[in-house]
């Protein structure tokens, strides 16, 4: 039976406290004051869908550096930083996979990274590969001053499929797919366009991700009422659980969608939940994890509860390791939304020689080092 026999996770270290940018515009908008609990996670200036990703996935596989059984990649995300270069090779580089792998770009929707996971398990156990890495890493970049850039976080989430599982048994997959447009992004469009809460809420999420669950509840064989576990991440209060109770899943199962402790990452917030589960569901309970995006993508697991797959880290750990960030400004600048005068040496902008960095790739993007054969010392570069 395939499934998921690893998983990891990443959150920037840094987390900016929703109070202090309450504070810093409490001048232009007084109407933000109801966000200022808690506190999202912050990439730092130089970290990226790619590089979280790449973290997440580290965590998955291991400290091991014998990562040859990999041989299919897929990594999602709608803010990878390149249209038009493969960012899953990338991805592979910096975790120094062969040459050898498929690899794939899942994007243009916030159920991406849900839809990635759910082509990996395909892929596997259709025989297409042995075992498939599955990364999702979000960096949402919104307005100033916005609710968006309060309910949103940085963060990633990385998955391990192989046709023995060990961590969680895939049992079914249920998908809905409608052009329903709650927000969007051009390619020459820095910023998300929103539509209403209301008319997202009752006329998308409420219509549109319930048939994606039931379905993949039936092809599971499992009824509502033995979900143990129901991930839905949404910036709207209490939407997850009014989707439960229309399903018939327990209110007790509806799980924490991290908003107070990181927020909201987007395409990779489902997976991130999904992991987040997995840390703390026991032996034979039943996962549902959903995600809404022009339609939903649904899929059930059950858990194994083996202790031995958790990861070093995980969510868990990666929530832990924080350093709270109260200067808003420095958030601005990170997410390039302030033009300041980096001096008279930035102004020579030097493209990156394509035939060194190819001719480096392991030591740039997969930080290999040398070993000395005599003493032993290790070297980098």
């Amino acid at each position: 039976m395939v499934g998921i026999a690893a998983w990891g996770a990443y959150a920037p270290r840094l987390r900016l406290s929703r109070k202090a940018v309450v504070e810093a515009n409490a001048w232009v908008a007084p109407n933000l004051k109801s966000k200022g609990k808690g506190e999202r996670s912050m990439a730092n200036w130089d970290e990226d869908a790619l590089t979280m990703a790449v973290e997440a996935a580290r965590d998955a596989l291991g400290a091991g550096d014998d990562r040859s059984h990999v041989d299919a990649l897929y990594f999602a995300s709608t803010t990878a930083p390149f249209a038009d270069r493969l960012n899953a090779g990338i991805v592979s580089a910096a975790l120094t996979l062969e040459k050898s792998i498929t690899a794939s770009d899942v994007t243009g929707s916030q159920r991406c990274g849900l839809t990635a996971l759910a082509d990996a398990l395909a892929a596997v156990s259709g025989g297409a590969a042995k075992t498939a890495l599955v990364a999702a890493g979000e960096r949402r970049k919104a307005r100033a001053v916005s609710a968006l850039e309060l309910d949103c976080g940085d963060g990633a989430a990385a998955f391990v499929v192989t046709a023995e599982g060990g961590a969680a048994d895939f049992l079914g997959r249920g998908s809905v797919t409608d052009d329903f447009v709650d927000h969007f992004r051009g390619t020459d469009g820095g910023f998300d366009y929103s539509w209403e809460e209301r008319w997202i809420r009752d006329e998308g999420i409420v219509k549109l991700v319930p048939p994606a669950i039931r379905r993949a509840l039936e092809a599971a064989g499992v009824a509502p009422a033995e979900v143990a576990h129901f991930c839905f991440p949404s910036t709207f209060a209490g939407m997850a659980a009014t989707l439960a109770k229309g399903l018939g899943i327990p209110a007790e199962a509806v799980r924490d969608n991290l908003a107070a402790v990181m927020g909201e990452a987007g395409s990779g917030h489902g997976p991130l939940m999904l992991a987040h589960a997995l840390e703390q569901a026991k032996a034979g309970e039943i996962i549902v994890v959903a995600q809404f995006g022009q339609g939903a993508e649904a899929l059930v697991f059950r858990a194994t509860g083996a202790a031995s797959r958790k990861p070093a880290r995980g969510v868990t750990g990666s929530l832990a390791d924080r350093q709270e960030e109260t200067n808003y400004l420095k958030f601005l600048m990170f997410n390039g939304l302030v033009d300041w005068d980096k001096g008279m040496r930035a102004e020579k902008d030097n493209k990156t020689a394509l035939t060194t960095l190819y001719r480096n790739e392991d030591m740039i993007l997969g930080l290999v080092g040398g070993r000395c054969r005599e003493t032993g010392v290790v070297q980098f570069p």
